[in-house]
């Protein structure tokens, strides 16, 4: 079945024959409950969209200020964009987002992602652009499965030439988000993490890293995954455990030009003794001669002591534990 013009479903459209809805109109508006979906046209909601199976978008789908709900897979395939631009947008994925199709570099700028299964973005050997999943501005993508939740960015890279996150939040996710490329993810926003209650896991099963520009998170697990919080805000970074990490590594950097008075981490855990070459913890002042010194107060820390295992540059400092607690 194929559609050239608006749809508008006040009831359900189910394709007894098998197969996807193809939408191939241009200019065109879309709303209402859907049995499944292939956009090849330019569409623009005008009301809240439900798919009840996989929606696969080779055209141009503009959110504009409404709910995309995908009871399966969200497949961006071909040259297929998602706009997003708008803080209402609201897109709900129930499977798993993949992002194989056009740039996204300026499409999304707002709004909200969320994704129940993994995501995956690699537009490699196909003559796309590298920039099918690159989010920036305001755009969060929440992680909300309680299960193992994988990241595959193949073209990763920071700002607008690459895909990456722009805000990621882990606040709603029970399980464990796993980067399972040999490489390092970026988050060119916030990194943020305030369970209600079970803390989710960001995790690596190929000796990948994350780096991030800002942190709020008050109960996260690092699981052998080194983290770089790169010169952004810090805002909150506390109740974090680090564990299962190589000896020899870096569990933690924070990059920073500093501010007039410490930043205090709180109750951090660090599981993992380093050896020669590794630490804790690394603080670079990366201004050094504007006479803000980069400081880092932990509180309530284990261990209580490095143990010689926090490292500083351009005149940071590391109070561990801070001023006035007990060794």
């Amino acid at each position: 079945m194929a559609v050239d013009g608006n749809l508008d479903v006040q009831g359900v459209v189910s394709n007894t024959a098998g197969g996807l809805l193809q939408l191939n109109g241009t200019g065109k508006t879309v709303r209402g409950n859907i049995q499944g979906a292939a956009i090849f046209g330019a569409y623009t909601q005008n009301g809240p969209l439900v798919v009840a199976s996989d929606f696969v978008i080779r055209g141009d789908l503009t959110v504009n200020g409404q709910t995309l709900s995908i009871s399966n897979n969200l497949n961006l395939l071909s040259a297929g964009r998602l706009f997003m631009t708008n803080p209402a947008d609201q897109v709900i994925v129930s499977g798993d987002a993949n992002f194989r199709g056009g740039s996204t570099a300026g499409t999304l700028t707002d709004g909200n992602l969320f994704i129940a299964g993994n995501l995956a973005q690699d537009n490699s050997g196909t003559g796309l652009p590298a920039t099918s999943f690159s989010p920036s501005g305001n755009h969060t993508t929440w992680f909300t499965g309680g299960g193992v939740q994988q990241v595959d960015i193949f073209n990763t890279g920071t700002g607008a030439g690459f895909s990456h996150f722009a805000n990621l939040n882990l606040s709603t996710a029970t399980g464990s988000v796993t980067l399972v490329r040999f490489n390092t993810v970026f988050v060119d926003g916030v990194l943020t993490s305030h369970p209600v209650s079970t803390q989710p896991t960001l995790a690596t099963s190929n000796a990948a890293k994350l780096q991030v520009q800002g942190v709020d998170v008050d109960g996260l697990v690092l699981d052998n995954l080194p983290l770089l919080i790169s010169g952004g805000p810090l805002t909150k970074f506390n109740r974090v455990t680090l564990q299962n990490y190589s000896p020899s590594a870096v569990q933690l950097t924070v990059s920073h030009p500093g501010a007039a008075t410490p930043f205090t981490f709180d109750q951090l855990v660090f599981s993992t003794t380093p050896t020669t070459g590794g630490a804790y913890l690394q603080a670079d002042d990366i201004a050094p001669t504007d006479g803000v010194v980069l400081t880092l107060d932990l509180t309530n820390p284990s261990p209580s002591t490095p143990g010689g295992f926090a490292v500083t540059t351009g005149g940071a400092v590391i109070n561990w534990p801070a001023a006035g607690e007990a060794h």
